[in-house]
């Protein structure tokens, strides 16, 4: 569990940062994954997204879910991951993250 995460979110706008606790399963067959998370935001709402994972052999990660249009692109810089992707599932939302 990653407590007291921020998720950057970005829309047309309404720029707004929001909490929230994610719970994180991740299973790798080589260089593709499978990451399942479990959010759930301050405001008692919960969501989940399925991710089909990609690791590159430059170190770039990159991922599609359902509810994300296109590819999301990710880093690792030490003990972090950032990871960015625009999500469709209320409306058009830019995602950053730092996990």
């Amino acid at each position: 569990m990653a407590p007291g995460c921020l998720r950057r979110v970005h829309r047309p706008l309404r720029p707004r940062v929001e909490r929230f606790t994610v719970v994180m399963d991740c299973t790798w067959n080589g260089n593709s994954g499978v990451l399942d998370e479990a959010f759930t935001y301050s405001d008692g709402t919960k969501q989940r997204r399925v991710w089909q994972l990609t690791r590159h052999a430059d170190g770039r990660f990159t991922g599609q879910a359902d509810d994300v249009v296109g590819t999301a692109n990710g880093q690792q810089r030490g003990n972090a991951f950032y990871w960015t992707y625009i999500g469709f599932a209320s409306g058009w939302q830019h995602h950053q993250r730092a996990v």
